[in-house]
């Protein structure tokens, strides 16, 4: 009889923990939930935003993003630059837009402006 209870303590032990695993795996493992987003920059380093901004995924083609990011600037009159981050919403998110408008001057580094800008997008 004690053979028996503990085969079936081991039993229900393993087939616990075994299901406890495969849980956790699916729900801190995937991406798949993540928002899909495609970056419409020329003059963004694209390394820098997918090796700092990682909690989003990143698709080679905007028929398939979530959100479309489309980034633009223009030059000022002081010298520095004035930029739009537009954000368009496709799929389920398709009403949802937004515009996000800022100004950098002509001193601020490349490396400024990068953290500058990811800080907007974000």
């Amino acid at each position: 009889m004690k053979k028996f209870i503990s085969i079936a303590i081991l039993i229900i032990v393993s087939f616990h923990y075994s299901f406890s695993q495969q849980i956790e795996d699916t729900l801190f493992t995937g991406r798949k939930p993540a928002l899909k987003i495609f970056l419409d920059c020329n003059d963004c380093d694209l390394d820098y935003f997918r090796t700092n901004f990682t909690i989003v995924n990143y698709v080679n083609d905007n028929k398939d993003a979530d959100v479309h990011i489309l980034v633009t600037s223009l030059p000022t009159g002081s010298g520095g630059s004035a930029y739009s981050i537009i954000l368009l919403g496709q799929g389920r998110y398709k009403y949802m837009i937004d515009t996000v408008i800022f100004n950098m001057s002509q001193d601020i580094t490349a490396e400024v402006a990068r953290i500058v800008l990811l800080n907007r997008i974000q």
